[in-house]
């Protein structure tokens, strides 16, 4: 078992929907921002290679996203998601399974591009996909408030290739890879463990996006139930601690996974390091 940090880009997200209610003079502390209030942050997926699978978790943005939406956003960094794999050796063929944490569109974006003649087609045409059934369903359904995060011509069309998987339950989905559902973020969101050797790796995507949301009430905006949020935060903290598993980021743009420990002020990030590391 191979884990790879696949580096799919980066995008600005304002520092207040980041954190919420947390006022700026707190937050700007722990992560920065430039004089708009803005943070620059990952776009990070994760690479399984069991050997007989190749599982990438999330897709990043893609290429469909229309630049009218994207302006906002102020997308920037050297990588993608095609160039990250490229460096450790593994082209788009080589994928057997992807694997959405849920689909807001800088998690699944990259699942499908266009072809020259702007026809949609997959960008991994050997994997199956695989998605809560929750979220999706809901992503068909969007609230009112989460409604732009899931572009019509973006998620739909997933489902045009007989390709897609829904998950009902928390499961083994794979050897070694476990997932669990939540619902703080976004209905259905999924949690990957990944048991490497005596480690678990726990991708806790947007679940905490940043190092700087390991405080259970250092909440993203975009979270919809965020009660739930921090009932689930708290329930996995205490376990990575008490199993002393490694937490890797999905946003942070520095931080790329780390191990934890609770004090007296709370969780705190005890070592950090790279996946390559492992």
């Amino acid at each position: 078992m191979k884990l790879f940090s696949i580096e799919c880009g980066n995008f600005m997200v304002d520092g207040g929907a980041a954190f919420g209610v947390i006022p700026k003079t707190l937050w700007q502390k722990k992560y920065p921002c430039d004089e708009q209030n803005l943070c620059n942050v990952a776009t990070r997926s994760l690479l399984i290679d069991s050997g007989d699978k190749r599982i990438l978790i999330d897709t990043g943005i893609g290429t469909r996203i229309p630049d009218n939406f994207l302006k906002y956003y102020k997308l920037n960094g050297e990588n993608n998601l095609l160039s990250s794999l490229a460096q450790f050796g593994y082209s788009s063929e080589d994928i057997t399974d992807v694997l959405f944490t849920h689909l807001h569109w800088d998690h699944c974006g990259g699942a499908l591009v266009n072809d020259t003649k702007g026809n949609i087609k997959l960008q991994f045409p050997n994997a199956q996909m695989w998605v809560s059934k929750s979220q999706w369903e809901w992503a068909m359904n969007p609230n009112e408030r989460e409604f732009s995060a899931y572009p019509n011509d973006i998620i739909k069309p997933l489902n045009d290739f007989n390709r897609l998987n829904l998950i009902e339950n928390d499961c083994q989905l794979f050897p070694n890879v476990e997932v669990r559902q939540h619902r703080g973020h976004t209905n259905g969101m999924l949690v990957p463990i990944v048991t490497l050797g005596t480690r678990k790796v726990v991708f806790v995507g947007d679940l905490i996006p940043l190092s700087a949301n390991l405080a259970p009430i250092y909440l993203s905006a975009y979270d919809i139930f965020p009660l739930d949020t921090i009932k689930e935060k708290n329930e996995i903290l205490k376990e990575i601690v008490d199993g002393e598993h490694i937490l890797m980021f999905q946003h942070d743009i520095s931080i790329e996974a780390c191990t934890i420990e609770f004090t007296p002020k709370g969780y705190k990030i005890k070592e950090t390091f790279d996946i390559s590391q492992l």
